[in-house]
């Protein structure tokens, strides 16, 4: 007994019951990389959007000591970017753009940083300065 087995536009081959379709390997190749694109596990560590006390980021890791520790009270925040603002714990205002950018600042206020690296290692300032 035959079956018919066809992936997108291709031609229309018999195949026999017991093999099933047949992929070819780049199309099991694409399947694979697809599926490992799409972990789950990866993409929960995004905070993505709004935290308590109206604080914003988007990036892996952005604002994570506030993210992960609702006893932190860093406040009107904005961290986008990858490690974005990552130590803040109690700082207020404070906007970071950009790849680990205000990273190190952990109660600074009132803080602007934009570019990959900006004000990488404030610590605790507030204001420009």
């Amino acid at each position: 007994m035959n079956r018919l087995c066809a992936i997108n536009d291709e031609a229309v081959t018999p195949q026999s019951t017991g093999g099933g379709c047949q992929l070819r390997p780049a199309r099991c190749l694409l399947l694979v990389f697809a599926l490992a694109c799409l972990n789950p596990a990866r993409m929960a560590r995004a905070a993505d959007g709004g935290l308590p006390n109206l604080n914003t980021a988007e990036g892996d890791f952005a604002l994570n000591a506030i993210a992960t520790n609702s006893a932190n009270t860093g406040a009107r925040n904005t961290a986008i970017g990858y490690l974005a603002l990552y130590f803040n714990t109690s700082g207020y205002a404070n906007t970071a753009s950009g790849v680990q950018a205000l990273y190190a600042n952990d109660t600074g206020s009132y803080n602007t940083a934009t570019g990959v690296f900006g004000d990488l290692s404030l610590q605790g300032r507030f204001g420009p300065g």
